[in-house]
């Protein structure tokens, strides 16, 4: 989901069922603590990327509030 501009563009053009496991997929992954723990290690470990994770996190709630 980092860096893709159109990612929400794309997930609004698929069915509803799609959209719907999407969504539920991710809200499961948000309530997990250890994967949001994990998320630092994905990005560089410089302070500018690091300094992003409130950024990516805010980005990756996006698709759990799609209709």
């Amino acid at each position: 989901m980092d860096g893709r501009a159109l990612l929400f563009v794309e997930i609004n053009t698929v069915s509803p069922d799609l959209r719907t496991f999407i969504r539920e997929a991710v809200r499961v992954l948000l309530v997990e603590p250890r994967f949001l723990d994990a998320l630092p290690g994905y990005l560089l470990p410089d302070e500018a990327n690091q300094g992003r994770i409130t950024q990516l996190v805010e980005r990756l709630h996006a698709p759990t509030r799609l209709a």
